[in-house]
């Protein structure tokens, strides 16, 4: 180690105030062997300082101050063998976007921070509800299926060099979804909202510190709807359930719907949560109906809660933790 002494610079003796100060700082005169070549580069000799001395790299945390932290410290050659070391804190830091910035400087092209742009398009999606959940229906009853509309999606393109890939990661995420929150940007986007839609590997490249890497880029795309597919809970066909004799066991079996006349209806329907068809005088609570119900009249006249929407999760949620995000 070239380093023979720290020194640290009592803060009462500078005069300024700085131990009052939200904002401070604490100073060094760093002293290397004489007997030694003198250090020639200012930046490998602050890593010597920082490999001695850890507590004083960025986001170091002061060793009496709660909160405050390192923010970027600033070494001086005084002479061939002696330097000063500005090591400034602060309680009002960023530990985030300090640690981006550090690693931005840093020559390693494994150490840089993932580069993320976003962008904004509408997209036409089928929609089944309006803004506050009401089906779209006509007065008859019957859903409209295409109605169209526009909703906003959000695209991130995020660019990581990696020193290795990952096999799974270009057989199992694409078009999957996010499983936990993700943090983009800054702001916190909730699990499933985020869908993986390429992962793409770049050559081989060589840093200008000889590090071998690979440049990944990654698209991940917003919904805040997330993508669950929805769909009325509509058909021509229902549930008919039958009560074993002298058991509390159900069969169930699969029916045409038909209306009074016996007819089996050639457009699809509503169906309670039992997969039944609303009727005249039938109670779409009860689990089990005789088998007059399923004569009776055909309702149309809804009320909104009986209207059901059928939500399928047909996208896998994956830990987007285990991606290069950052």
């Amino acid at each position: 180690m070239a380093i023979e002494s720290f020194f640290e610079i009592p803060a009462g003796s500078v005069g300024d105030g700085r131990d009052d100060n939200r904002d401070h700082e604490r100073r060094f005169t760093i002293k290397t062997f004489h007997s030694l070549p003198p250090v020639q580069d200012d930046d490998l000799m602050l890593q010597l300082v920082y490999a001695q001395r850890p507590a004083l790299k960025p986001f170091g945390q002061h060793p009496t101050r709660k909160n405050s932290y390192v923010t970027e410290p600033k070494l001086t050659r005084k002479s061939r063998w002696l330097f000063e070391l500005v090591v400034p804190y602060s309680t009002e830091v960023d530990l985030q976007e300090l640690e981006l910035k550090e690693r931005g400087n840093d020559k390693n092209p494994l150490n840089k921070p993932a580069e993320i742009t976003m962008n904004s398009k509408l997209v036409k999606v089928v929609v089944t509800e309006d803004h506050e959940g009401n089906p779209l229906d006509n007065l008859a009853g019957d859903p409209f299926p295409d109605i169209e509309d526009e909703e906003v999606w959000l695209e991130f393109s995020i660019e990581k060099n990696i020193a290795k890939a990952k096999k799974e990661w270009f057989t199992k995420y694409p078009n999957s979804v996010s499983q936990e929150e993700i943090k983009l940007l800054g702001i916190p986007y909730p699990p499933k909202t985020l869908w993986a839609e390429s992962l793409r590997l770049g050559k081989r490249a060589i840093g200008k510190d000889n590090t071998k890497y690979f440049p990944m880029h990654i698209k991940l795309v917003y919904r805040e709807k997330g993508w669950k597919k929805r769909r009325l809970n509509t058909g021509t066909r229902e549930i008919r359930k039958v009560r074993r004799p002298r058991s509390s066991a159900v069969d169930y079996h699969l029916i045409p719907i038909r209306d009074a006349q016996g007819e089996a209806v050639d457009e699809p329907v509503f169906l309670d949560r039992y997969g039944r068809a609303y009727r005249v005088g039938a109670d779409p609570e009860q689990l089990v109906w005789p088998l007059d119900d399923y004569k009776k009249p055909l309702r149309a006249n809804l009320e909104k809660d009986e209207i059901i929407t059928l939500e399928f999760e047909v996208k896998k949620p994956l830990p987007f933790k285990e991606l290069p995000l950052k």
